[in-house]
């Protein structure tokens, strides 16, 4: 029977012997790395195609003097992010949303690679068409496993506190594609560009 006049330490361990809660769900983060890197590498990786879908596809088109009606089309390549609600349930059903993260960063990369190399030679405009449509779905697709593991690896509590580091790695990702991204364009042409984005999506995979 515990004595009454022993003083209790808060900071020790709760009822039943669990430890106090940090915010984070036992088990979610295996690899123990903090939140504070993985919420913004990851909301980083998620920003990064989609800007370059959003920002660059209408470039490369004028670039490569697409008629009107083609450059039209262009504002399909933001249809995916609208309809990624029809295949959100098949993550949860086949596989963990860790792998399907990693496995859609992968595939964003090899599509920028391919990005890079279609780009630069200025023909084969179908070709581009479909390889930025793919590399929406592909973002898309990322979007949905990056939310759903930040929704399983952080109690409500923490998912609120880590809002500011989501918002601000997207950003970062928007504003590298906006800027220092057409610099690099200018200087060593679309396939050195792209290539740089895939190899920075490889090494944060």
């Amino acid at each position: 029977m515990p004595d009454p006049n022993e003083p209790h330490d808060a900071n020790a361990s709760t009822l039943h012997g669990e430890p106090a809660s940090d915010g984070i769900e036992p088990n979610a983060n295996a690899s123990g790395v903090s939140p504070h890197v993985w919420v913004s590498t990851t909301y980083f990786v998620e920003g990064l195609p989609y800007a370059v879908v959003n920002n660059t596809a209408e470039l490369i088109w004028k670039e490569l003097g697409a008629g009107l009606g083609a450059y039209g089309l262009t504002s399909l390549f933001h249809l995916p992010w609208n309809l990624k609600f029809l295949w959100a349930s098949v993550l949860d059903r086949t596989e963990t949303k860790r792998s399907w993260l990693v496995a859609m960063q992968l595939v964003c990369a090899l599509l920028l690679f391919a990005l890079g190399v279609f780009a630069s030679s200025g023909e084969h405009l179908s070709w581009l068409a479909v390889i930025f449509l793919a590399l929406a779905f592909a973002s898309a697709t990322n979007d949905v496993a990056i939310d759903g593991y930040y929704m399983e690896a952080l109690d409500e509590d923490a998912q609120s506190r880590f809002v500011g580091y989501r918002e601000m790695a997207s950003s970062v990702a928007t504003l590298l594609v906006k800027g220092p991204l057409l610099v690099l364009v200018g200087w060593y042409g679309f396939r050195t560009s792209f290539f740089a984005l895939g190899v920075v999506l490889v090494a944060l995979a």
